[in-house]
């Protein structure tokens, strides 16, 4: 199509040299860089006129199938390997027994709804359930992804490592452990992706009428404040500065008596 086209602007610029030679010099060299020059000109002109009636060229053919090809690496999941895997389950801790966790936990996750596997949009967002089972659109809720796992969840996922199926080892067959919390409680304590939590844990009876270990509540790890020296230089650097102002106003009442 591009080249239908470059050759429709060359006839183009042929024709419209040709019909302006008569204001084209007759002196050698400057006849020729005009002509160039109109020749050029009139190509490019030419192309252009083209190119708006006819605006789908080669180019944007390539660029619509990029998008195609993109749109379809959406679909497709990604590729987890052995080493990403290991490395993943490594960042996990495993929770064999209810109470407060020992050891901090961080976030893995914060998610509010199902996402589009294409566009990566919420497509469907999570609400308590009514006394009727329907969702209570007043009372969204967000769900806490925990780096952790319980007993079941840590065999299952060594089970799917050592068949060597690595992305079922870190998917939804084997899962995480998690919470439930509002949006109003996520954002008071400042729960996000890679925050680092105090997690407790206790039995609950799932739909299978099994009890399964689960997460109960998180709270933020607080940090221990530590010695700043540089806060101490500035307290002595003030003081300093003090007491030298006090023994320049002595000296000068002094003179002054």
């Amino acid at each position: 199509m591009d080249v239908i086209k470059f050759v429709i602007s060359f006839i183009g610029g042929v024709f419209l040299t040709g019909s302006l030679r008569d204001i084209i010099p007759n002196d050698g060299i400057a006849q020729l860089i005009i002509t160039i020059i109109i020749f050029g000109s009139s190509l490019v002109l030419v192309y252009y006129l083209i190119e708006k009636i006819f605006p789908f060229s080669e180019k944007k053919k390539i660029k619509v199938d990029i998008l195609s090809t993109q749109n379809q690496a959406q679909v497709s999941p990604s590729k987890i390997t052995e080493d990403l895997a290991r490395k993943i389950l490594a960042g996990r801790k495993v929770v064999v027994e209810s109470g407060i966790f020992e050891e901090p936990i961080t976030v893995g996750t914060v998610s509010e709804g199902r996402k589009d596997p294409i566009t990566g949009e919420i497509s469907e967002r999570f609400y308590w359930k009514d006394e009727n089972g329907n969702d209570d659109l007043d009372r969204p809720y967000l769900i806490v992804n925990l780096q952790a796992m319980n007993e079941e969840q840590s065999d299952k996922a060594n089970r799917f490592f050592d068949e060597g199926e690595w992305e079922q080892s870190v998917g939804s067959e084997v899962g995480n452990l998690s919470l439930r919390m509002s949006p109003e409680d996520t954002a008071k304590h400042n729960i996000a992706r890679g925050s680092i939590v105090i997690a407790s844990f206790d039995y609950r009876l799932n739909s299978d009428d099994e009890y399964v270990l689960v997460c109960t509540a998180i709270s933020p790890m607080k940090s221990k404040a530590g010695k700043n020296s540089f806060r101490e230089r500035l307290a002595q650097q003030k003081t300093a500065t003090k007491t030298n102002q006090k023994i320049k106003d002595v000296d000068t009442e002094q003179k002054k008596s």
